[in-house]
């Protein structure tokens, strides 16, 4: 498959020149706006664009177009991380029910042994409520810790390519962990009243 080339419409001798003025008063290499002569700018992408024109593989970028070129790939990449992680809570909300529906049936004496000593239904429903966020909150802590450990792994690998800033999202890791809180409760809403409804004696006369 062939990929784009990009031509980047750069500047003429006299901007250059004003760029290299701007750089030595202090100015940030980023902040183009200082020294870069956008009429020689546009100048130069007419020749640029008939030049290439036959070859249906190469476009003529300046940085803006490149940059947003660069950003919707990311955001597709990032869309489709999304998906994923969707896909992830769902599966995780199913394997914690199952989880808590098997806890239920290998306890069931236990819960109608509690239940004949006086404690009420909503006890039992907040006590599987309870294992339910601790399950779903280790989970998301060892996959926060799995994915800081990757990311710190990659970085070191792409250091070479000047990638060596290392950004912990702290909101979005207390945000997963609150959503994470979140689907535990709500995965133990079916298991909780299942137990909750365990008829005493009856568990209690199980074998």
């Amino acid at each position: 498959m062939l990929t784009p080339m990009q031509v980047f419409v750069g500047v003429d001798g006299g901007a250059a020149d004003a760029r290299a003025a701007a750089l030595a008063d202090g100015a940030s290499p980023g902040d183009r706006n200082d020294y870069v002569d956008e009429d020689a700018v546009e100048a130069v992408r007419g020749p640029l664009e008939d030049a290439v024109a036959p070859y249906l593989v190469v476009q003529v970028q300046d940085r803006e177009q490149f940059g947003s070129v660069a950003t919707s790939s990311i955001d597709a990449l990032l869309g489709i991380v999304y998906a994923l992680l969707g896909l992830a809570v769902v599966i995780s909300i199913l394997g914690i029910i199952n989880t808590l529906a098997l806890s239920i049936i290998e306890r069931r004496q236990e819960i109608g042994m509690l239940r004949a000593v006086g404690m009420q239904r909503r006890d039992i429903r907040r006590m599987v409520r309870l294992e339910s966020v601790q399950i779903s909150i280790f989970g998301a802590v060892v996959g926060a810790l799995l994915g800081l450990g990757l990311g710190w792994a990659l970085l070191t690998v792409l250091a070479d390519e000047g990638i060596g800033t290392i950004v912990v999202p702290w909101t979005l890791i207390g945000t997963m962990l609150l959503g994470a809180a979140i689907v535990g409760i709500l995965a133990a809403a079916w298991p909780a009243r299942r137990a909750a409804q365990t008829p005493p004696l009856a568990a209690i006369a199980d074998e």
